[in-house]
């Protein structure tokens, strides 16, 4: 039985994809912050960090693998898993209070290190 493997072609078309997309996502916040005049660039870096470390380096550790085997195949269990975080964001939020500015600069900031990583 031959096992099915992705050609370097095919690798690197979904690639430009991926990269294509993050670019199209990226436009509209980007846009509207610079269109605004109102970038908060410290937390647009502490973004653009956070994401690149979560996402470069951090992701290829043994302690990023151990979460993802207790998360286990997609279904119910990564659903909660999910569902649970958005609600421990959402509550930060809510006590915190963040302006809109803040919130925008550090999710644009995160968006363009997923461009790089």
């Amino acid at each position: 039985m031959r096992l099915m493997t992705e050609s370097d072609g095919e690798r690197r078309l979904r690639f430009r994809y991926s990269v294509l997309l993050t670019g199209l996502v990226l436009v509209s916040p980007a846009a509207t912050l610079l269109e605004s005049r109102t970038v908060a660039w410290g937390w647009l870096a502490v973004g653009a960090v956070g994401f690149g470390i979560v996402f470069g380096p951090f992701a290829r550790t043994a302690t990023a693998e151990r979460i993802d085997g207790l998360a286990g195949e997609p279904g119910l269990r990564k659903g909660l898993i999910i569902v649970l975080l958005a609600i421990c964001i959402w509550s930060v939020m809510a006590v915190v209070q963040p302006s809109a500015v803040t919130v925008s600069s550090f999710v644009v900031g995160g968006l363009a290190a997923l461009l790089v990583v």
